[in-house]
C-alpha cells in the first residue's frame, strides 16, 4: 500500500510538471526549458526512484527529493523564456505574444504586472501587430497606461480604446452571438472567458477572467491564441468549448466578445 501511494504521488507530480511545461513549449520541444531546468527535473525523478526502493537506505534521501521538487517546481513557474510565433489567417500574419514571455513579464501593470494579468495586453499587441510588427506588450502597456486607470487586468473600455486608437473598426457581441461566420471572413474576435482557477486568483489578488484571441475556424473547430499557454494555441479546440467558458463569467458580462476588423 505503502508502495503505491508513492508511485501515485509521483505520477502526479509529473502531471504538474507537464501542465507547467506545456504552457511554455510543446513537450516534444522539452529542451527549450533549458539544462538547468532539465537537470533539477531528472534529479528529482532519480531521487524519488531511490526514496520509493526499500531496499535503498540512504540518509536524507526524502528531504533531497523534497528539495529537488521544490526547486524544479520554483524555477518552472519562473521560467526565462522568449517565445516568437506567427500565426496566419486570409494571407495576413500577426504574432504571437506569450505574457509571461521574459522581455516582459515583471514590466508593471497597473497593480500588478503584465505576466500576471497582461492577458488582454497581450492579445491587443497581436491584433496591433497585423499592421504593426514591432509592436509589444510593453508599448501596448505604456499607452493603455496613459489613457486608463489600470488596476488588476484590462477593463473592457481599455481594449476597445486601444483599437480605435490604433483604427481598427470593433463591435460588441453579445454572449449568444454565433461567431461562425465572423471567424470565416478577416475577423478577429478578442474573448473573454472565466479562469479555470478564478477562485485562487482572487485569493492572491490576480485576474479572475482571462482574454484570448480567436482567429479562425474550420468545421467545428477553432483556433485560438492563448496568451498564457502556448502549446494550447496551436492546436484547435471545439468551438463549444468557447461557449463553455465564457458561460461561466459572472452574469453582469452581457458582451464578452469584441469583433475586430483588419
Amino acid at each position: 500500500m505503502a508502495l503505491f501511494i508513492k508511485i501515485l504521488v509521483f505520477v502526479i507530480v509529473l502531471i504538474g510538471f507537464y501542465i507547467l511545461i506545456r504552457t511554455y513549449v510543446r513537450i516534444k520541444e522539452i529542451r527549450k526549458i533549458g539544462i538547468a531546468n532539465l537537470i533539477a527535473i531528472f534529479c528529482y525523478i532519480v531521487t524519488y526512484v531511490l526514496y520509493t526502493i526499500p531496499a535503498v537506505n540512504l540518509p536524507y534521501i526524502g528531504y533531497i527529493n523534497l528539495a529537488f521538487l521544490l526547486l524544479s517546481y520554483y524555477m518552472l513557474i519562473n521560467l526565462n523564456i522568449i517565445i516568437n510565433h506567427n500565426f496566419t489567417k486570409n494571407n495576413k500574419t500577426f504574432r504571437y505574444f506569450h505574457q509571461k514571455d521574459k522581455r516582459w513579464k515583471n514590466i508593471k501593470y497597473g497593480n500588478s504586472t503584465i505576466g500576471n494579468t497582461g492577458c488582454g495586453v497581450a492579445v491587443l499587441s497581436m491584433i496591433h501587430s497585423v499592421s504593426d510588427s514591432d509592436i509589444t506588450p510593453v508599448r501596448a502597456v505604456t499607452w493603455i497606461c496613459e489613457n486608463f486607470t489600470i488596476n488588476i487586468g484590462t477593463p473592457f473600455d481599455a481594449i476597445v480604446g486601444y483599437l480605435n486608437n490604433i483604427g481598427l473598426e470593433n463591435t460588441y457581441l453579445p454572449r449568444n452571438a454565433d461567431l461562425t461566420s465572423g471567424l470565416k471572413s478577416d475577423t478577429l474576435i478578442c474573448v473573454l472567458v472565466r479562469n479555470k482557477l478564478a477562485g485562487i486568483n482572487k485569493l492572491f489578488g490576480y485576474a479572475e477572467n482571462h482574454f484570448v484571441l480567436l482567429y479562425d475556424i474550420t468545421g467545428d473547430k477553432c483556433r485560438v491564441a492563448d496568451p498564457e499557454n502556448y502549446s494550447k494555441s496551436i492546436k484547435p479546440i471545439k468551438l463549444r468549448e468557447i461557449y463553455k467558458a465564457v458561460s461561466k463569467l459572472p452574469g453582469g458580462v452581457n458582451a464578452p466578445y469584441i469583433s475586430v476588423k483588419f
